[in-house]
């Protein structure tokens, strides 16, 4: 059964109720992006995230720190384009379940880039693209 929560490109301005992560019966795609949607990513979105085949939330007005819950998520977490602050969580670097990478550009994000992500990126590398010799990467 694929479920979807489809709440883009609407002009919602409020806050992101922690109540959505109560939805256990949603398994397929979250998407709320492009609205003007403010404060923070509840961390009770990590209960349903895990297994979410999109999870897309960018083009908001966001600006807490990223949960470390993500680093549960299985699929790409969409979060770019906000106003994310703090650093990247070490989490994130640590992801065993995440498949395709994410998106963290056009935030506010500060600190360190954690060294967890050079594995990240090493494995995905090795897993998803074993036809790329050479990737050239900065972190």
């Amino acid at each position: 059964l694929q479920s979807y929560f489809y709440l883009y490109l609407n002009s919602f301005t409020s806050t992101i109720p922690t109540q959505l992560g109560q939805l256990s019966k949603l398994k397929s795609n979250i998407q709320l992006y492009q609205n003007s949607l403010t404060g923070s990513l509840p961390t009770e979105l990590g209960h349903i995230t895990a297994n979410m085949a999109r999870f897309e939330i960018y083009g908001n007005w966001l600006t807490s720190s990223i949960p470390t819950e993500v680093g549960n998520m299985k699929n790409t977490p969409n979060v770019h384009s906000n106003r994310l602050s703090s650093s990247i969580p070490t989490e994130l670097g640590m992801a065993t379940t995440l498949q395709t990478g994410f998106y963290l550009y056009n935030n506010l994000l500060s600190s360190t880039i954690p060294t967890q992500l050079g594995s990240f990126v090493h494995d995905l590398v090795n897993t998803t693209l074993p036809h790329l010799h050479t990737v050239e990467a900065s972190l």
